[in-house]
């Protein structure tokens, strides 16, 4: 019946399907022969025809109700027909196989089964054993009771002692496995309290089956005949193999496997010599060995050392032992076997070491092997299996070759050594479910894969070994190799470092070519070794000393002579191998890392030291680096445990740079920290231009800044941040680099520093603090020598451009005190460009410091001023000077938003000891000899007045009192509230400055006036508060230009000097009067007869004259300067000063009157200077006295020394060249000037009249000067170029003079300038001058009713008007009769004309006529002559002899004259 229960309808339909074709054919064939069996198949059909009742019962129910339908199967077996018998077993097998059959029916089947036995026909038996089989393999599987089972096993055995049909034969030996494993299967499915009842047929069976093996017959079973004993070791073989669980769980099973079945093999092992069946016999011991370990003891190492005696005798043959190594095989594969068997002999001191013994039996396999033998085996060429050893026939030849056992021993021992690998590999870590159930006794004690291995690996290393040193098999050799591997890791595992180590030397003895050539095998071996490198560097521990220091040999050898001889290819593997295992480190535990470290850094000392001993460079040779090479390939790997090894790898660094003189092993030291900084620094950013190169190769930074170029964009992180210990370690990383440069080694400290500036160029943005300052500290430092300059300082550049702002406080003040360090170095003496740079990058520190405030502190700005103090110090100029300069600059700049701190240490520190330094160095320099030329810097053109060392600090004093007077200037609202004792401050500037005014040299001098000029305009307009220091300021400039002005002469000071000293006067009146500063105004007037004296002995000076340019600059500066004179409008001595001052400025009357009396004794310089300087004097002069700031009595008092310089001037009109006339702008300005002098006068004065006498004879002076020395040009030359000075002349008189002494009523003075008027129209020769004057003299006479004045003025006029008029015409009458019809010259023809247009044009007023001297009877004879027209009336007769001109113009100008008088007289009636 079905384990799971079937529906009725189901089974019926299954006997229906099954069961009724094959009853109809059952019936059809015994219709005639067998009647009975033909009734009870219609029966069973009928039956099967009817069970609808049987629908709604239970399958049991259905099953007993329809057992009548099969009986006549049953029938049909016991007819002895064959087709009755074959049809009938036929349906009986499908109805077993579908269970349709119950199993109290089964006895009944089994035992007309065993009827059939003897029928003797092959498709009956065929059937006969499928039935059997049927009852055993359907699925819920039919239970045999006790006396039941044999007879199934002893139809079984009788048919597979059929020999005659064979096929009969193979089905009954299956049929018999099958039936075997069937009943051994039902005891795993049995519950443990059922299991020893249900055991008792599986138990005989086997029990049965030894005693026929032992010849005996069996008790259950009750075999008969010969069955093979090959065929009965298969099936125990298979019942131990498949069933040794639940034989072990059964103790009857266990006493048997150790009493009977132990003792069977035993003896056959002795005893058979028949291959295939002692195959089979060792087969099933193995499987015995492997599934009763701890049950057979003693039968175990019987087993063990019959086998060992086996492959140890020397008689043996091969293929037997071939057999026992195929075993040894399989059991040294089962490395629980291996543990359990150690475990229970080896590890227990009382029992004998089989683990022990096998091995070394494995191993003398080889040892006692003939070395020519080795030459003939291969892994590769075909042997036997222990599938061909099964398959042998007993009667067929056995063909082994020699070598195969050793072939199979190689096989074992590689077996034994991946089983024990194995073991240790997980007695090191917790065992999973499986394990744990399959070692439970083994593990219940202590791990035992380290004794295991301590007792066998010299034997296995020696057996490996030879193998490896006698076989030129590639497979052997690979497999020897493993086994090497294997061992090397099992003893690391296992910390047999021992036996590790020896592994790994005997490996490496092969490695290395003995001719020079890499051999197959040294290719092999190395492989091997790379591997155990790569996959087992966590447990080579001090093995890798042994490890690299065959690698360095071998990388020594391709390097060198060994790598022409071997192929490139080869060479290439190496190498790429060789990347691979320092690459694979990053798979390392802490541990391994540290280890492997440690070797290279121990292999790395002692490459230095051999190199230390040799005795000469020749002896040493090409230097291997491997070792550092390889430090660095690990650094750059495990970059993220940096910290695991970085100890180590520091101390060896630092160590190997101080001691080796070897300067390969110190640059690849050097190499080494760049590729680990580096490495670091960039592990978490994403290369975005090339990964971290080494400072070895040179790096293109041309003009870089971090906005264009450094990579030339910051990385970004590949994918998170780093962590905190990434940051706190970077600070020990950089610090290899300080601790390696101190090693006092320059090649060593270059190196560095250029991986320095690799590192800021990488990754200087993810420096931290601490780094940052070791590296400015390394900067620094570099500054003291001169191979370092050069590249320390491009570093400090990069720094200064790029970083900055990443510093934090203290990295911003290391960073100035390196950039300091720079600015003054000296390493390199002749060559300053760094020290300028380095000066220049101070500003670019100030630049950022003002644009971040809160990144800048004071000390910062403290700092950097210091730094720039201590080289504007320098010995050599042109740093000092640009230290001084940057220092102004970035003050000038940045002033505004220094911190208020700042300033007080700013003058205090700074400023006030650069002066007191270059001070007292100027002095020492001078004192040395100003002559003393310097040697010419090297590189640096210098002009030539600057080559001495005085000079140049005249020129460092220079810049630096201008640019501390100009920082005070600038910032000193701020400076004054912030500096402490400021005015004892400004007093020790004035000091400083009014020292260097009054220096000898020109440009000291000049620019402490300067200076001191600047800060005394800047301080008054902003000392609002603060009174007390411009005052002393003053006070100081004041004593300084004093001194100067009075040691000029003695001292001959050079004229700039005295110039400057001018041209800032100049100015500061120009910004007080000019612009209209009050406060400069009032500290110049508080000063003004001082600053009047000063620039009286300026002018006085020779150096005011002391020119080749004429005016001199210091004389327009005075003059500038008196321009706008500081006088106080209340002061009239003051004012009087000024004008006497002015005049003197001017030539004197007694040196014009010299040069008049002797033209040829004019000074040069009045002729060519003071001529042209006159006339700005004199326009100032006029000015000065024309304001109307200038008192009335200064006017006065002043107007005599006025005129007389005046006059004095005019008169230089008659002895000067033509192209300096400064008489020109006397008359130019003497009309404002009399006008402005002439108000201030009163009439009836006596000082008037004075004054006017004075007036007049200067005129007189002017206009007559020289006209009887000189003859006048004739009428045909030219008019004389000064005639329109002269002209000016007339105009004053005519137009200022005359008006005011009608004002002054000075008749005396107006009748002289009357007759002046007259005698320059008497003057033909000058007939501008004489036409001005004859218009004059109408002007004069027009227009009178207007005024008085005017009228009085025309009275006075007048007569002479007609005078002049009278003498022209007369005179022309003359002339021209003499002249007869000749004509007068035109100008003689012109001024008659012109006196005919005035007569014809002008009307006078008649009151102009009372004051001539006519006649008395005049008025009453003719009236007219008093009229408008009186002038041309009384002309008349004159004018009528004028008739027979013949001259058209005249004529026509005469007829008007006339016709005006014809009406005059009422001759001619003017309406008409």
């Amino acid at each position: 019946m079905s384990a799971t229960p079937r529906k009725a309808e189901v089974v019926i339909n299954l006997f229906q399907s099954l069961l009724v074709p094959e009853l109809r054919l059952l019936g059809q064939e015994a219709k005639k022969k067998h009647p009975p069996l033909k009734e009870a198949c219609e029966r069973a059909a009928v039956k099967l025809g009817t069970l609808d009742d049987l629908k709604d019962e239970t399958e049991l129910e259905v099953l007993k109700g329809l057992e009548e339908v099969w009986r006549p199967l049953l029938i049909a077996c016991d007819c002895k027909s064959k087709s009755l018998v074959t049809l009938a077993l036929g349906a009986l097998q499908k109805l077993v196989s579908h269970e349709l059959v119950l199993s109290s029916a089964v006895p009944l089947i089994v035992t007309s089964l065993g009827k059939l036995k003897d029928l003797g026909d092959e498709s009956v038996h065929l059937k006969v054993l499928q039935c059997l089989m049927a009852l055993f393999s359907s699925s819920g599987g039919y239970e045999l009771s006790l006396t039941q089972m044999p007879l199934v096993f002893n139809l079984s055995f009788s048919l597979y002692q059929q020999k005659n049909y064979a096929v009969v034969q193979s089905t009954a030996a299956a049929t018999l496995s099958q039936i075997t494993t069937a009943l051994f299967d039902k005891l795993e499915t049995k519950e443990k309290g059922e299991l020893e009842r249900s055991s008792k047929s599986a138990f005989l069976l086997i029990k049965d089956l030894c005693t026929v093996v032992s010849g005996e017959t069996g008790q259950y079973v009750k075999i008969q005949g010969d069955v093979p004993k090959m065929f009965i070791f298969e099936l125990i073989y298979n019942v131990v193999r498949d069933h040794s669980k639940v034989m072990a769980s059964i103790p009857q099973f266990v006493t048997l496997v150790k009493e009977d079945l132990s003792l069977v093999l035993a003896q056959s092992m002795q005893s058979v010599s028949d291959l295939p069946l002692l195959v089979r016999i060792y087969r099933t011991i193995t499987v015995l060995l492997q599934r009763f370990p701890y049950d057979l003891v003693q039968q175990q190492e019987l087993f063990i050392n019959l086998m060992i005696k086996t492959v140890d005798f020397p008689d043996v043959p091969a293929w037997h032992k071939v057999v026992v190594l195929t075993c040894w095989r399989e059991l040294a594969e089962n490395y629980l076997y291996l543990k359990k068997l150690y475990h229970r002999f080896d590890h227990n001191h009382k029992q004998a070491n089989l683990f022990e013994s096998l091995v070394t039996a494995i191993c003398n396999v080889f040892k006692k092997a003939p070395p020519s033998l080795f030459a003939g085996i291969s892994m590769s060429a075909e042997r036997v299996t222990l599938y061909k050893l099964l398959a042998i026939k007993s009667d067929e030849e056995i063909l082994i070759k020699p070598g195969e056992p050793v072939v199979w021993a190689i096989d074992t021992i590689v077996a034994i050594c991946k089983s024990l690998s194995k073991l240790v590999e997980i007695e090191g870590r917790p065992l999973t479910d499986g394990e744990v159930a399959n070692d439970v006794e083994a593990q219940q004690g202590e791990n035992l894969s380290a004794h295991m291995l301590a007792c066998v690996w010299q034997q296995v290393l020696g057996a490996c070994t030879l193998l490896l040193d006698k076989s030129q098999d590639e497979e052997i050799i690979e497999e020897t190799l493993r086994c090497f591997k294997q061992f090397t890791h099992a003893c690391g595992k296992a910390g047999l470092d021992k036996a590790r180590d020896e592994f790994i030397a005997a490996m490496n003895k092969f490695t290395l070519p003995s001719q020079g050539v890499l051999s197959a095998k040294n290719m092999q071996v190395l492989r091997v070794l790379f591997d155990v490198a790569n996959g087992l560097g966590g447990v080579l521990d001090s093995s890798w000393y042994l490890l690299l220091t065959n690698f360095q040999q071998l990388d020594f050898l391709l390097s060198g002579s060994g790598s022409d001889q071997t192929s490139q290819s080869d060479i290439a593997l190496i190498r790429s191998l060789l990347s691979k295992i320092f690459e694979g480190t990053k798979y390392f535990d802490d541990s391994a890392l540290l280890t492997m470290v440690s070797a290279l850094c121990k292999l790395s000392a002692e490459v230095a030291l051999q190199q230390q001993s040799a005795t000469s460079p020749s002896s040493r040779g090409q230097v291997p680096t491997f070792a550092l090479q390889r430090l660095a390939e690990i650094a750059v790997a495990n970059v993220l445990r940096l910290q695991v090894f970085w100890e180590v790898l520091h101390d060896h660094l630092e160590w190997l740079v101080k001691q080796s003189e070897n300067e390969q092993l110190r640059k690849a030291a050097v190499e080494t920290a760049s590729q680990t900084v580096l490495s670091y620094l960039y592990k978490y950013r994403q290369p975005l231009m090339s990964p971290p190169v080494s400072p070895a190769t040179p790096l293109n930074t041309g003009n870089r800044s971090r906005s264009s170029s450094t990579l030339e964009r910051i990385p970004t992180w590949l994918d998170e941040p780093p962590s905190d210990k990434f940051w706190e370690m970077q600070p020990k990383v950089v610090a290899v680099l300080r601790d390696m440069r101190s090693s006092g080694r320059s090649d060593v400290a270059v190196g560095c520093l250029n991986l320095i500036f690799t590192v800021m160029q990488r990754a200087g943005q993810d420096l931290v603090p601490t780094s940052w300052r070791l590296i400015l500290s390394m900067l620094s430092s570099s500054s003291q020598t001169a191979g370092e300059v050069p590249i320390g300082f491009k570093s400090v550049v990069l720094v200064c451009s790029d970083f900055m702002p990443i510093l934090d406080h203290d990295g911003l003040q290391a960073l100035i005190q390196c950039v300091g360090q720079f600015s003054q170095q000296i390493a390199i003496p002749d060559k300053t460009n760094t020290n300028l740079s380095a000066i220049q990058q101070t500003l670019s520190i100030a630049d950022f410091c003002s644009s971040h405030p809160t990144h800048a502190s004071p000390t910062h700005w403290n700092s950097l001023f210091v730094q720039l103090r201590d080289a504007a110090s320098d010995s050599r100029p042109e740093v000092r000077h640009s230290a001084m300069k940057t220092l102004f600059t970035a003050l000038v700049t940045h002033g505004n938003g220094l911190p208020s701190p700042c300033w007080n240490t700013l003058f205090w520190d700074v400023l006030l000891k650069i002066l007191d330094n270059v001070h007292s160095a100027a002095l020492t320099a001078e004192q040395q000899g100003l002559n003393q030329e310097l040697q010419s810097q090297k590189g640096l053109i210098m002009h030539h007045s600057r080559n001495t060392a005085a000079k140049q600090w005249y020129e460092t004093r220079c810049t630096v009192l201008d640019g501390v007077a100009r920082l005070i200037r600038v910032f000193y609202s701020i400076i004054s509230k912030c500096v402490s004792r400021f005015a004892e401050v400004l007093n020790r500037m004035a000091v400083h400055l009014a020292n260097a005014s009054l220096h000898s040299t020109e440009e000291v001098a000049n620019v402490g006036l300067r200076s001191l000029q600047y800060l005394l305009v800047e301080i008054s307009n902003a000392a609002a508060d603060q009174v007390e220091h411009p005052a002393m300021l003053w006070e100081v400039a004041m004593g300084t230009w004093e001194r100067l002005t009075d040691t000029s002469e003695a001292t001959s000071l050079s004229t700039a000097v005295l110039t400057t000293l001018a041209e800032g006067l100049a100015d500061l009146c120009n910004q007080a009067y000019g612009q209209s500063n009050e406060k400069l105004k009032y500290h110049l007037e508080v000063h003004t007869k001082r600053v009047l004296t000063l620039l009286d002995k300026l002018m006085k000076s020779k150096a005011a004259s002391d020119t080749m340019s004429f005016p001199s600059k210091m004389q327009l500066s005075i003059i500038r300067c008196v321009d706008v004179a500081p006088v106080p409008k209340d002061s009239i001595e003051l004012k009087a000063q000024l004008l006497v001052l002015l005049c003197s400025f001017l030539p004197s009357p007694h040196l014009i009157k010299t040069c008049a009396s002797d033209p040829d004794s004019v000074p040069k310089q009045l002729v060519r200077g003071e001529a042209q300087l006159c006339e700005r004097v004199l326009v100032i002069l006029n000015k000065v006295y024309c304001s109307s700031e200038t008192q009335n009595a200064v006017k006065m008092q002043s107007f005599d020394i006025v005129l007389q310089t005046f006059g004095a001037i005019l008169l230089s009109r008659h002895f000067m060249p033509l192209k300096y006339e400064m008489w020109r702008k006397a008359v130019e300005v003497m009309p404002t000037l009399f006008d402005s002098a002439l108000r201030t006068f009163k009439a009836n004065d006596k000082g008037t009249a004075v004054m006017w006498k004075n007036v007049v004879a200067m005129l007189k002076g002017y206009l007559t000067y020289g006209t009887s020395q000189e003859g006048a040009q004739t009428p045909e030359n030219p008019s004389d170029p000064t005639d329109e000075c002269d002209v000016a002349v007339l105009g004053l008189v005519h137009e200022v003079l005359m008006p005011f002494t009608v004002h002054h009523e000075a008749k005396e003075a107006q009748q002289e300038l009357m007759g002046l008027v007259d005698w320059c129209c008497k003057q033909r020769c000058k007939r501008t001058l004489s036409d001005t004057a004859m218009k004059i003299l109408f002007k004069m006479c027009e227009g009178c009713e207007a005024s008085d004045v005017k009228t009085q003025i025309g009275c006075a006029a007048m007569p002479v008007v007609a005078s002049q008029c009278r003498g022209i015409l007369t005179q022309y009458l003359a002339d021209s009769r003499l002249q007869n019809r000749t004509p007068l010259p035109k100008h003689r023809h012109d001024e008659v004309l012109a006196v005919f247009n005035r007569l014809a044009s002008t009307e006078f007023t008649p009151v102009l006529f009372t004051t001539m001297q006519d006649p008395p009877t005049l008025r009453t004879t003719c009236p007219a002559a008093y009229g408008p027209r009186g002038l041309s009336v009384r002309l008349l007769p004159i004018l009528t002899e004028f008739v027979t001109c013949n001259d058209e113009q005249l004529t026509k100008a005469l007829q008007a004259v006339l016709y005006v008088v014809t009406s005059e007289l009422g001759l001619v009636s003017l309406a008409s």
